[in-house]
């Protein structure tokens, strides 16, 4: 009995992007990303607390703190 014996042309790791135009997708450098601020979620936090006590809790460790935003429920 005889087996066939598989093709074993190399084939293309991935695809190449493709555009809605059809055109093709170049890989972008380094220089056009955007940079990300990072973000911080603080949860479990006692109601009672205000902006200005959790800026200078974070003082503490040289971080600086430029945007917040405390939710209110109840």
């Amino acid at each position: 009995m005889k087996v066939a014996e598989k093709d074993t042309k190399p084939t293309e790791k991935s695809p190449k992007p493709v555009t809605k135009n059809g055109g093709i997708e170049k890989k972008k450098k380094k220089e056009d990303f955007e940079v990300r601020i990072p973000r911080i979620i603080v949860r479990n936090l006692n109601f009672k607390v205000n902006e200005d006590q959790l800026k200078k809790a974070f003082e503490k460790i040289n971080a600086t703190i430029n945007n917040t935003s405390i939710v209110k429920r109840g």
